[in-house]
């Protein structure tokens, strides 16, 4: 009688034991559902280098924008070469400015 409580009790440790490995397995996976934003391509502006004429001007947007970023803030370099204006949150104007080079000679 003894040995079979004994075999028993043995048998429900192995159980429990292989039934808790088991449960720890299955929530130690990964579980990523694909939500939209995750999903959705990089978003960058549509060029990275412009070069402007003096006075032309050029607007300037986003790309792969599925998700609906806004432009908060559009800023360069050198102002003095070329100037920032007309920001929606869609995009913005970015403008060429004359930039005048001293003459040669002339201090």
């Amino acid at each position: 009688m003894y040995q079979f409580t004994c075999r028993n009790r043995h048998l429900l440790k192995r159980f429990m034991a292989a039934a808790l490995s088991a449960v720890v397995m299955c929530t130690s996976l990964p579980y990523a559902p694909q939500t939209a934003r995750a999903a959705a391509p990089y978003v960058s502006l549509r060029t990275r280098f412009k070069t402007l004429q003096a006075g032309q001007s050029n607007w300037m947007t986003l790309k792969n924008n599925t998700i609906g970023w806004k432009i908060t803030k559009a800023a360069t370099d050198d102002r003095t070469i070329a100037m920032v204006y007309g920001r929606k949150e869609d995009g913005f104007m970015i403008k060429g400015k004359f930039v005048e080079e001293p003459r040669p000679g002339k201090a």
